[in-house]
Parts: structure tokens; sequence; C-alpha cells
């Protein structure tokens, strides 16, 4: 779960790169 927070926080940091990470993120969790 912290891992998700992280991945959160650092998507509203970076929302460009986050958006891609968090499509990769959610294939890799699924």
């Amino acid at each position: 779960m912290s891992h998700a927070v992280v991945v959160c926080w650092w998507w509203l940091c970076d929302l460009e790169k986050g958006l891609r990470c968090l499509k990769l993120w959610m294939f890799v969790s699924w």
C-alpha cells in the first residue's frame, strides 16, 4: 500500500510521465 501512495504522489508531481507509469503499474498489479 505504501508503494501505491508513492506512485500516486509521483503521478501528481509528473502527470505526463505518471500517466505512463500508472498504466504500466496497473498492468503489473493486475
